[in-house]
């Protein structure tokens, strides 16, 4: 398994605390994360665990960024001690709407550009914001942490693991994985007592392939394990297999099976064991059967000469 990023194979795009699964199928490729589009070009040959910053680009679409990878994170300092100077008692008497903020869209687009970190973007908007000294400390703290989760400019691209298609899978839909979490997922592994030795038959329908990917996961790579996968339908769920991005090897130790198609074969076989052989014709006529013989063909030979004459 490649310690960089390659086109073809599925990555984690991680921001902040919100992740998200997405194939790099080519240089063209664009994930998008909320209202932003990132283009991935930039990550191709760059090691996982890279940290890469969103570099706005230029054109008619202004959420269109490129990625820059960065050796050294300008963190986000301690807003609540940087900007939070005075507070409110309540907030009765403030008309939340766009006229409390000073700056158009435009300015803040271009400050944006202008700024070398998103602190620096959030202080403009505070100083220029007509409501924010007015607010209690505890919405204070809500504007901020809302501020800071929209204009973070960092992204960071990680391998997939099972823990993190995991949570993503259960963040999008609980019911498309059977409403599996890491933990019970780790549950289910540890009492199976899968291994890297061994031959493990996995019964699966509903998980979008999260567990045989984790059973494929545990038995490891270049191991003498194989895994049977059945399977009801036509075609398995292989998806979170897919986005594990495992050897050929590994992917050739796992058969997947269909259990309709196991299970027609098992009562054919069994139809065709209790229908008994017929008998051949070529077998050699007895005693009996030869002096029968005799007596017919002597018979016939009487009748045909009476007919003669």
């Amino acid at each position: 398994m490649s310690d960089k990023i390659k086109v073809g194979d599925y990555v984690v795009v991680k921001r902040q605390k919100y992740t998200k699964l997405q194939k790099f199928t080519n240089v063209d490729t664009v994930v998008h994360l909320g209202k932003d589009q990132i283009e991935l070009r930039h990550a191709e040959n760059q090691p996982y665990h890279t940290t890469f910053q969103l570099i706005p680009k230029e054109g008619r679409n202004k959420r269109l960024f490129t990625l820059d990878p960065v050796q050294t994170v300008s963190e986000i300092r301690n807003l609540k001690e940087l900007l939070i100077k005075e507070s409110g008692m309540d907030n009765r008497n403030i008309v939340d709407d766009r006229s409390t903020q000073g700056l158009s869209a435009e300015e803040i687009l271009k400050l944006r550009e202008e700024c070398e970190s998103s602190s620096e973007v959030i202080g403009k908007l505070v100083e220029n914001s007509k409501s924010f000294a007015a607010k209690t400390e505890y919405s204070q703290e809500k504007y901020l942490k809302r501020k800071e989760k929209k204009y973070f400019e960092y992204v960071e691209i990680r391998r997939p693991s099972i823990r993190l298609i995991a949570d993503v899978y259960w963040r999008l839909d609980a019911d498309k994985v059977m409403g599996v979490r890491f933990d019970t997922l780790s549950q289910i592994i540890s009492y199976s007592g899968v291994c890297g030795i061994g031959r493990f038959l996995l019964y699966e329908s509903g998980t979008n392939g999260l567990l045989p990917a984790a059973f494929i996961n545990s038995i490891g790579a270049h191991t003498e394990a194989k895994l049977v996968h059945m399977h009801p339908g036509n075609v398995a769920q292989k998806q979170a297999i897919q986005a594990m991005n495992f050897k050929p090897e590994q992917l050739e130790r796992c058969i997947s099976v269909n259990l309709y198609s196991v299970l027609r074969h098992f009562y054919q076989e069994g139809k065709k064991k209790d229908v008994e052989p017929c008998a051949t014709t070529d077998a050699e006529p007895t005693v009996e059967e030869e002096v029968l013989n005799d007596d017919n063909a002597v018979q016939q030979e009487n009748r045909c000469s009476r007919c003669i004459v």
